[in-house]
């Protein structure tokens, strides 16, 4: 039953989003619909039935997959049922169900699409469906990093959603506007989720549950100071929450998300996704309860929007702004019952309000829909008499979220409307926590729901009372809406009505009532749980003593993780709130009549005063109108900063310092040789290079077939080297440059990297994973007394798999070429051969000259087939990568002279792996080398990595490259070459430098750290797609150095994981550019805007490398970065922080690209007759496609094969750098007291 409830959506999201071409649009909408009632009805009876104490701890666990799994850390896919759980699951497809059905109505013609041309109906369903999906993967999560998988794929399905008219501006940038903002918010929850990993080695609930007192008394080094660690992971996770629940200072999104987007959006947000903040709280009460200090940031957080979004609701104009703003009031309700210990408080008025809002926002929809899509309340009046049913349907929510009752009168329940009940029960809470901060937050509610009622009745007043305002014709043709749309309405209604009465006493009635339905502790193990006779009362503090016998031995114990919420045993918050004065029950009740009279006044009986208030008081009206400024004073502090931050670093960091200073010396030779540049494209450069490469790779695999006596014995040759054949066969055999013979040519290239391709698939599937040595070893005499050996271990396999998947691809995408193909088939197929020589050779000379050979062939892809500056980016690719080479030269030569060897492993005897350099203090000219010779290889090999990763601030020569080099050249470069930089560390430095590592470890962190900042704000000013996505290749290869030189299990896997994943992620990206410079034959993004009105499945290929790009859960892009972040916070707090920020640049920009080149109305002349994707572009983009979502979804794929040998790497790194006497990492940056 859980399964179905969790995947049925997602069958529906599917079928309706593709299948509606092949059953039609209405039955696909059905069947999405009616799935959505079925797990409805599913969760109901889970929720009616569930009993928490048959089973142990109060909930069971689903297994449904693995997931991510690297070293202590295990997140098994699995569903978590409890009380929490149920309550969310009923909130959640009850409104979802509705949601679906009220859309066939609302939804039925929308004035923005064309239905002609295009349909709208199928796409705005599955984004719902897709929404209650992740919403449900949310709450069902039974480990953080599982939650966060749902937290994050809520915020996609929400930009789906608040973007779905694509054409509109506004919605376009509230979209984006919603998704950065939560990704500040979903900074501090991964820092969270990293500091109890690193304190707790494991994310699961019930293991963090059980370490909660032991983490109230230890202290975390964090930031350079130190925290107690419950109060600093509290803290870090209700950020999170600030940001999906819309809390002050993160509060900013929600208003145009629910302003812009139609009432279903707006109401599915509502009610649900903005409640996962709450549920998190409450999910995490076990250490929530042992941090004080962060409780009373949350009443204070919750108090103040609650006041705030009040007070700006006052003068809203917009029908569903109000509503909005009202939203966002109520959010703050519940984190105060969160903060001051009452969960179950919290979780009731979530799930009351989930009927009351759901009320007010599908009737605004109904009263939109009637006025012919007319938000503005000024424009309304007099439409009770049109809108019957809307009228009262709005009636009882507005009578419910104002909180309408009969105070003080309790017959087994208090007697009133959902809101109530369960918002006066906050209020009582809130003065009953017995704290300065706890009264501030009940004068500060009070205050609230005075403005609430005062602005929910101003609503119904401006919009169903008075004379009718605005347009006549309106007015004249306003409509009740269509059953469809009313029939979820009078569901609703039955919930606003009902719900707070029906479920009070397991909320609020008493703390034993309460233990009983979450499972907290047993009825028999509560000496005061005797329920006595039931009877009417005037006086509700009656209705505490109903169920708690005498009350005093309140001898109640609860184990943290027994039960879904855990209340300490000194916590008697719930039991006091019973028992708070009379004026306090009634303070509520006085402040929402105040209210009502107040609006009654201003729209009813006076309706000229508010007109004349906000005249005389214009700067207070403005103020609340402006929304305190809080858009204003954020663009002034943050976005404008940024912008000129980025601007700045790009002009003056990239151009006027690091190409004009720092590497002035090197580039001072491009001038030269860009005069040969006639040369280079008559072709001479061109014959010289390749016969020397073509000469070298001969004698290579002479010497490998030689030494080979059966197929299987020379795999790995075979795999490096037919691509090579191919080479030389079509430089031998292929004459001409007809059009016969290009296409011998290019059919011919693509059969030398399909069969690699294919013979890489039989070492894959001979590997073992489990064997950490070098498997498939090849070895045989070479020349000079050289051996030639090759090789593959856990690390290596993947890059060979990368390679090879790619390059048939790659070749795919030159298919248009026509400009001298064989040569340029020819220099990919020797660039395979050198890249895959890279990841096999297991001889020093050998990997050295697949290393540097592979130089040549990209520096004539893009100096011969490039763009018009083309010679120029070639010679500064050239000469940046050489520079660094020539210094690892020297120290390959010093490593022979000290081992003895050239043999990197996989031999009998020394090898360089198992050598051990000399890491005593050298005296060099009186300057002291701390880490000896291995200090000094160390930095030789570590300046070539650096410049072929790039990192920062020798990258400056990738945009240029990406800039000029042709399509394909960019997908090798992005995808492969870039890698071969972060192997090199894998292979060299790490495991034959440990002690240089280690002492040098901080400063490449860092320089990672900066180089994911510095180049993401950088990004964000590009005004070329290939140089942005460039930018963002340097900052995601600033997450694989700093996983690297963390050196522990998360951050070693998450490097080689974000390096195959970014193989295929930006590989993508840079055929998406393809696709339309290929149309355009421009890459300036000014040149684009609105692709998405005649290439839809070109927007749709491009979102989700887009969002795969910004690691979004889901997709392979979240497990390599979320993996490195973990494994830096384990070696350095600072750096991970700062290395987080660029989660949310990424998101920036990304989504300005996103937006600027696919969404918007088509507008430009130019752009009016592109067309979509070709069947040839869409077979090159479905295995990238498959393979980022499929390791997304299931990523032990790699670190399946990854991690034993990961394992072994660490095991000797740990091991000589504790021979050495140095402290390890972790316990010096990261550790705990």
């Amino acid at each position: 039953m859980e399964t179905i409830i969790l995947f049925a959506p997602l069958v529906g999201a599917l079928i309706c989003g593709f299948g509606w071409r092949i059953i039609g649009e209405t039955a696909a909408q059905w069947v999405a619909t009616g799935l959505l009632f079925l797990i409805c009805l599913l969760s109901w009876i889970i929720f009616l039935s569930f009993d928490p104490f048959a089973h142990e701890g109060g909930y069971y666990t689903v297994q449904i997959l693995r997931w991510i799994e690297s070293g202590s850390l295990a997140t098994d896919w699995a569903i978590r049922m409890d009380r929490l759980t149920a309550i969310m699951l009923v909130v959640i497809t009850t409104v979802s169900a509705l949601v679906h059905l009220y859309s066939f109505g609302y939804m039925a013609h929308d004035e923005n699409f064309d239905e002609e041309k295009e349909s709208y109906r199928p796409r705005f369903v599955a984004y719902l469906s897709f929404f209650t999906v992740a919403m449900l993967m949310l709450v069902t999560a039974d480990n953080l990093v599982q939650m966060f998988f749902g937290w994050e794929g809520v915020g996609l399905a929400s930009y789906l959603l608040i973007g779905f008219y694509f054409r509109k501006p506004s919605a376009n940038a509230a979209a984006i506007k919603a998704f950065v903002v939560n990704r500040v918010g979903d900074f501090g929850f991964a820092l969270g989720i990293f500091a109890i990993f690193l304190l707790v080695d494991s994310i699961n609930f019930s293991d963090i549950f059980a370490a909660a007192p032991e983490l109230a008394r230890t202290d975390l080094e964090f930031l350079g100071l130190s925290w107690n660690a419950a109060e600093l992971i509290a803290v870090l996770l209700f950020i999170g929450a600030m940001g999906k629940s819309a809390q002050l200072f993160l509060h900013t999104w929600l208003p145009d998300a629910m302003g812009g987007p139609a009432p279903v959006s707006a109401l599915i947000h509502a009610a649900t996704m903005v409640t996962a903040g709450v549920f998190l709280v409450c999910r995490m009460s076990p250490l929530i309860e042992f941090a004080p200090d962060a409780q009373t940031i949350i009443v204070v957080i919750g108090a103040a929007t609650a006041f705030f979004a009040a007070t700006v609701g006052l003068v809203q104009n917009d029908i569903k702004r109000v509503i909005a703003y009202s939203t966002c009031s109520q959010l703050g309700y519940m984190f105060v019952a969160a903060g001051v210990g009452v969960y179950s408080v919290a979780m009731f008025h979530l799930f009351t309000h989930a009927f009351f809002k759901a009320m007010l926002f599908l009737g605004a929809g109904s009263v939109i829909h009637g006025m012919h899509h007319e938000q503005d309340m000024r424009n309304y009046g007099g439409l009770r008499h049109k809108l019957p049913y809307t009228f009262w349907a709005m009636m009882i929510g507005t009578l419910a979220i104002t909180g309408v009752g009969i105070p003080l009168l309790y017959l087994g329940f208090p007697v009133g409307f959902a809101g109530f009940v369960s918002k006066d029960a906050i209020i009582e809470s809130a003065f009953a926590g017995g704290t300065g901060v706890s009264l501030f937050a009940f004068w500060a509610l009070v205050i609230a729901a005075l403005m609430t009622s005062f602005y929910s009745w101003r609503l119904m007043f401006m919009t169903f009372y008075g004379e009718p305002r605005g347009d006549k014709h309106t007015h004249e043709h306003a409509h009740e809406s269509p059953m469809t749309m009313l029939a979820p309405l009078g569901v609703l209604a039955l919930g606003a009505i009902f719900a707070g009465m029906i479920w009070y006493k397991p909320f609020f009635g008493s703390q034993a009532s309460v233990d009983k339905w979450f499972g907290a502790v047993k009825p028999e193990a509560q000496a005061w749980y005797e329920p006595v006779e039931v009877r009417p009362l005037i006086g509700a503090a009656f209705a505490a003593e109903e169920a708690a016998g005498d009350g005093e031995d309140h001898a109640r114990h609860q184990t943290p993780g027994q039960g879904a919420i855990y209340v300490s045993d000194d916590n008697h918050v719930l039991h006091e709130a019973h028992l708070v004065p009379v004026w306090v029950k009634l303070a509520p009740f006085i402040a929402m009549l105040i209210g009502f009279l107040t609006a009654y006044q201003f729209y009813i009986r006076r309706p000229d005063l508010p007109g004349k208030l906000a005249e005389n008081q214009a700067p207070l009206y403005n103020f609340l109108l402006n929304k305190w400024y809080f858009d204003e004073a954020y663009d002034f502090l943050f976005v404008r900063p940024a912008k000129a931050t980025g601007r700045f670093l790009w002009k003056k960091g990239d151009g006027a310092t690091i190409d004009g200073f720092l590497n002035g010396l090197a580039m001072g030779v491009v001038p030269f040789f860009t005069r040969l540049a006639g040369r280079a494209q008559s072709g001479y450069i061109f014959t010289y290079a390749f016969w020397m490469v073509m000469g070298i790779l001969v004698v290579i695999a002479g010497m490998s077939i030689r030494g080979a006596t059966e197929a299987m014995d020379s795999l790995i040759s075979i795999v490096t080297f037919i691509p090579a054949i191919g080479a030389l066969i079509m430089a031998l055999f292929l004459r001409g440059d007809d059009e016969a013979a290009q296409k011998n040519a290019k059919w011919l290239a693509l059969a030398a990297t399909s069969a690699s391709f294919l013979a890489s698939l039989f070492l894959l599937a001979g590997f073992d994973p489990q064997d950490t040595g070098f498997q498939f070893v090849e070895e045989s005499e070479w020349i000079l007394g050289l051996t030639y050996r090759m090789g593959v271990d856990g690390i290596s396999i993947l890059f060979v798999m990368l390679t090879t998947f790619l390059m048939p691809i790659t070749i795919l995408a030159c298919w248009d070429v026509t400009h001298r193909v064989k040569e340029y088939m020819i220099a990919f197929l020797v660039l395979e051969t050198l890249m895959l020589g890279v990841f096999t050779a297991l001889d020093l000379v050998l990997f050295y000259l697949f290393f540097e050979g592979g130089l040549i062939p990209m520096f004539l892809i893009i100096g011969i087939w490039g763009g018009k500056d083309r010679i120029y980016a070639s010679f500064k690719f050239f000469l940046y990568t050489f520079f660094g080479s020539v210094l690892m030269l020297v120290a390959m030569i010093a490593m022979y002279v000290d081992a003895g060897t050239t043999c990197i492993g996989g031999c009998e005897g020394t090898t360089l792996l198992t050598h051990t350099f000399a890491s005593g203090t050298l005296d060099i000219a009186g300057f002291q080398v701390i880490g000896g010779v291995q200090t000094l290889l160390w930095i030789a090999f570590f300046a070539s990595f650096a410049v072929k990763m790039p990192m920062w601030p020798v990258h400056t020569w990738l945009p240029d490259a990406h800039v000029q080099a042709p399509t394909a050249g960019s997908v090798v470069l992005a995808a492969i070459l870039l890698k071969m930089g972060g192997y090199g560390f894998l292979r060299f430095s790490l495991p034959m430098f440990p002690v240089a590592s280690e002492l040098l470890a901080d400063f490449v962190l860092w320089l990672s750290a900066i180089a994911i900042v510095y180049t993401s704000l950088v990004a964000l000013m590009q005004e070329d797609m290939k140089k942005l996505i460039a930018y963002s290749s340097v900052a995601h290869m600033g997450f694989v150095t700093a996983g690297i030189f963390a050196a522990n299990q998360q951050g070693l896997d998450g490097a080689i994981f974000q390096m195959i994943s970014h193989g295929f992620i930006s590989g993508a990206l840079f055929l998406c550019v393809g696709v339309i410079y290929d149309r355009m034959h421009t890459r300036e993004i000014d040149a684009y805007g609105g692709l998405v009105n005649r290439m839809p499945a070109y927007a749709a290929v491009f979102m989700l490398f887009t969002m795969a790009n910004v690691g979004l859960p889901g997709t392979s892009g979240f497990v390599g970065e979320f993996l490195t972040l973990m494994g830096m916070f384990q070696a350095n707090t600072w750096v991970a922080a700062v290395a987080a920020t660029g989660v949310i640049l990424s998101a920036a920009y990304a989504l300005w690209l996103y937006r600027r080149v696919v969404m918007g109305d088509l507008i430009k002349e130019s752009l009016k007759s592109i067309t979509d994707m070709t069947r040839r572009e869409k077979t090159i983009f479905a295995p990238l496609i498959v393979m980022t979502i499929l390791l997304g979804v299931y990523p032990s794929l790699v670190t399946d094969i990854i991690g034993p040998s990961v394992e072994a790497l660490l095991g000797s790194y740990e091991t000589a750098v504790a021979e050495h006497g140095l402290s390890n990492q972790v316990a010096s940056n990261g550790g705990s007291d």
